[in-house]
């Protein structure tokens, strides 16, 4: 309880104002009656004491009060209440000594009195049409009761707990709430509103990624967020997600900016690579995450989130996987998985919807794809067997809806067209060749204009395969004026007798990489031999600007072959035998 001490000496029964942090002395010379003034909580027990220096068993003191008490030390106290509030109370405080000499001093309670105000709390506050939702208020106060009322608005509250009831019908969209906090004396208002929604209270979503103002490319990382699109008050998750590893690799997970900013404690996150079970995803993401903990004095602020995490994907480079939209979906292997948790872990929310596909195509949320029955484990939702009631605990409440998400992987003719390396627009020509033939030479850092852009455009031949030398021999032959648009594939057999390299079928170019600086001799007519060595190996490149082919012996070398790639001589991936 907080007091307030005031001293003063009485040696000539003289007080002065009120000093909070001693004993005021007061020299023996007579002096009129001073007012002291006392501010203070209603709530606290006023105090004054009067201290004497002299021996007052030699001439004792009588001390009076008309208000409050005084002992016979010289301690005055009085125990205010609401109704002294604003109002200056004069306390008159009389001392006689054993010679008859009356000393007065006067003193004025100035009592103060908090007015009760509210937590506050975040806004829009989402509440479902039709269905009542419950809210906790909260004030800050002194000592009184306080007692609550609604001021407009559709909600009932517990005039004693704070309890409303917010019962919104479907016919309103947004509307304000106004609620009342009084303790009789002071009173404060505060004002809010609820957004009225059909569907879900909480609505989790991962969004579409990938579309031709933000495109997905191979090789690149996407970062793939999940969001709480409503139902922002939460202060824990524990979220189970599914995907495809083999087209996008997981590198890590970061809480979401409002994590961040409202500074929530806990955030962390589990890959699980391999799942060995039936219907399973090849790889999950566990998400976790506690507003508070106990961890000490310091408390997060509970006032909506929406970005919940942010997933980093790095993109396959796999060109058969161009213009695929790969699925990034919730999945359920038990109980616990993708809930919330709310009102200080008081409720649990599972699943009442799962949505997924394409929102346009299925408006207004894709295809509903829940089932409580299909059992563990699962892409549709929670289980009817974690809703069974148990008289006496808290039920979990169906109310949160899953939107699941994806990303495109963006096609490559839709960065740029197929066979314009150089990206000038103008798709298959002889600079296309000279800058391909190079690359092979001298390697990535030949597509330095859009490196992506670049790989995206090198997969001539379209067989999902890019950087490849058949590509390069397919673009020769459309400069030649003689390609196929339908390449027949290539069976072919590799011998080599004291580094002669003989190859049975007809070829329109060889990537050959041999470990160490060597010098090779180009034995097939009409091509032209390019090579470079890069410290560990030389890479050499056979092919002809001109559209020329060879077969049989076409070079003579001597080294450990590391590598050989051919392209036919219509630009076909060759299957080669040794």
């Amino acid at each position: 309880m907080k007091q307030i001490r005031v001293t003063s000496t009485i040696a000539i029964f003289a007080l002065l104002l009120f000093i909070s942090c001693g004993v005021k002395k007061i020299t023996n010379s007579p002096v009129p009656p001073e007012t002291i003034t006392i501010t203070s909580s209603h709530c606290d027990v006023a105090f004054y004491d009067f201290d004497t220096d002299f021996d007052s068993l030699s001439n004792p003191i009588t001390w009076t009060t008309d208000i409050g008490t005084i002992d016979s030390s010289g301690r005055w106290s009085y125990a205010p209440t609401l109704a002294d509030v604003g109002v200056m109370i004069p306390v008159t405080i009389t001392a006689t000594d054993s010679l008859r000499n009356n000393f007065t001093a006067i003193i004025e309670m100035n009592l103060t009195n908090e007015v009760p105000l509210f937590y506050h709390f975040y806004h829009p506050f989402n509440v479902r049409a039709g269905v009542p939702t419950v809210v906790q208020l909260g004030v800050t106060d002194d000592c009184d009761p306080v007692y609550f009322s609604v001021v407009s608005g559709p909600a009932t509250v517990d005039s004693l707990s704070g309890l409303l009831t917010i019962d919104a019908p479907e016919n309103i969209d947004l509307q304000t709430i106004v609620v009342q906090a009084s303790d009789l004396k002071d009173s404060s208002r505060y004002e809010f509103e609820i957004l009225v929604q059909t569907g879900s209270l909480f609505k989790i979503e991962i969004p579409e990624i990938g579309d031709s103002n933000e495109q997905v490319l191979q090789g690149q990382h996407v970062k793939v967020p999940v969001n709480l699109i409503s139902g922002n008050m939460i202060d824990g998750y524990d979220l189970l997600i599914g995907f495809d590893n083999t087209a996008l690799s997981f590198q890590s997970a970061t809480p979401g900016t409002d994590l961040v900013d409202d500074d929530w404690e806990y955030f962390t996150y589990r890959y699980i690579p391999t799942v060995d079970c039936n219907n399973c995803p090849s790889a999950l993401i566990r998400l976790t995450a506690i507003a508070e903990t106990n961890n000490g004095p310091n408390h997060p602020i509970i006032d909506g989130v929406n970005e919940l995490a942010v997933l980093d994907f790095l993109v396959t480079n796999d060109r058969s996987l161009e213009c695929q939209e790969i699925p990034i979906r919730f999945f359920w292997v038990d109980c616990g998985d993708n809930t919330l948790s709310s009102e200080q872990g008081y409720e649990l929310h599972i699943s009442e919807v799962v949505f997924d596909g394409d929102e346009l195509m299925f408006p207004p949320n894709g295809i509903e794809i829940q089932d409580s029955l299909f059992g563990f484990p699962t892409y549709f939702g929670t289980q009817e067997e974690c809703y069974v009631p148990v008289v006496g605990k808290p039920t979990p409440i169906r109310d949160v809806s899953f939107n699941n998400g994806s990303v495109t992987i963006a096609c490559a003719d839709a960065i740029d067209s197929r066979g314009d390396l150089n990206l000038n627009f103008v798709a298959n020509e002889i600079a296309d060749a000279v800058l391909y033939a190079n690359y092979f030479i001298y390697g990535i850092g030949q597509f330095n204009i859009n490196t992506e852009g670049q790989i995206a455009a090198s997969d001539v031949n379209a067989d999902g395969l890019a950087l490849s030398v058949a590509d390069l021999a397919y673009l020769i032959r459309i400069i030649a004026g003689d390609a196929l648009s339908d390449i027949p594939s290539v069976d072919a057999t590799l011998t080599s007798s004291n580094g002669t390299l003989n190859i049975n079928a007809e070829m329109g170019a060889v990537l050959i990489v041999i470990n160490g600086e060597i010098t090779a001799d180009l034995l097939a007519t009409n091509m032209s031999m390019i090579s470079s060595f890069d410290g560990v190996n030389t890479r050499i490149l056979i092919y002809s600007l001109e559209g020329n082919i060879f077969s049989g012996d076409f070079i003579k070398v001597l080294g450990t072959i590391v590598s050989i790639e051919f392209g036919s001589a219509q630009g076909a991936t060759v299957s080669v035998q040794l």
